[in-house]
């Protein structure tokens, strides 16, 4: 399903300017959102899955949940997909690579803060 109002839709622009960019939580919003084909957390995973023991993609995978990771709108998401085993498992493959265990150190100490029950409000 297509979401037009938050990606621009290029019929509303008969000018034929590109329409503005989105803001990058709402396209991260689109990557982790689940839909009819599944979410594209679930295409990070396969991607993982196939290209595993390929330093590149898993640099690329790490790179994309670090800057997922950074939305704390998103945080919930992530979490509920179950993608923190696949990153732990990163996070011990690759040791000698200080870029990748930065990255998933990021990310998983995000995944692990938002678990953490809010103290706000209470007292």
């Amino acid at each position: 399903m297509a979401v037009p109002h938050l990606l621009g839709d290029p019929e509303a622009h008969p000018s034929g300017n590109d329409p503005p960019h989105p803001r990058p939580e709402l396209a991260a919003l689109e990557v982790v959102l689940p839909r009819e084909s599944g979410s594209g957390l679930d295409l990070i995973q396969e991607t993982y899955q196939l290209h595993r023991d390929d330093p590149e993609v898993v640099e690329s995978v790490c790179l994309l949940l670090a800057h997922l990771g950074t939305y704390k709108e998103i945080l919930s998401e992530l979490a509920s997909s179950g993608i923190q085993p696949l990153v732990a498992e990163i996070h011990g493959r690759f040791t000698s690579s200080l870029e990748l265990v930065s990255y998933t150190a990021s990310v998983l100490h995000r995944l692990e803060a938002a678990a953490q029950p809010s103290s706000k409000g209470s007292l």
